[in-house]
């Protein structure tokens, strides 16, 4: 063996001494990122179980108000849909007594009307009876007077 493959096969010794340390660094290294990639995983893990936890709980509560929501609102439609019948039947009650009223009106209208008459019928029948009045006292004056001759 001449010098020269003497050198390049110490070159090439050295080179793969050298790439050899590297690859173990990086064989490390790539261990050291594994091991931290599972424990982050596993962190990871854990936070998602805390939050799968802390969210079912909180759904849990979401679905109880929301079915505590509708039952209130059943039967706030069932009450309104009561008092909607009642409603109606005041309504129809109303309007058959705002009739009678009507009809009543025009009764006390009509009453009035012959009241107005029998009230002038009546100051005519006290005038005629105050001038009858008048007449019988003038003819009780008048026998008194001949009765006192």
């Amino acid at each position: 063996m001449d010098k020269k493959e003497k050198i390049e096969n110490s070159t090439q010794a050295e080179a793969d001494h050298y790439n050899g340390i590297l690859l173990e660094d990086m064989r490390s290294q790539i261990q050291l990122v594994i091991e931290k990639v599972m424990g982050s995983e596993e962190s990871l893990r854990g936070e998602m179980q805390l939050m799968r936890t802390d969210f079912e709980g909180r759904f849990q509560g979401l679905e109880a108000l929301i079915k505590m929501n509708s039952d209130d609102i059943k039967t706030n439609s069932e009450e309104i849909h009561g008092h909607s019948k009642i409603l109606a039947s005041h309504s129809k009650i109303l309007e058959s007594h705002s009739k009678i009223l009507a009809s009543h009106s025009t009764v006390l209208e009509s009453h009035t009307k012959t009241l107005d008459e029998h009230s002038r019928s009546l100051d005519r029948i006290e005038t005629k009876l105050d001038r009858l009045v008048d007449k019988v006292e003038k003819h009780d004056q008048a026998l008194h007077q001949m009765g006192a001759l």
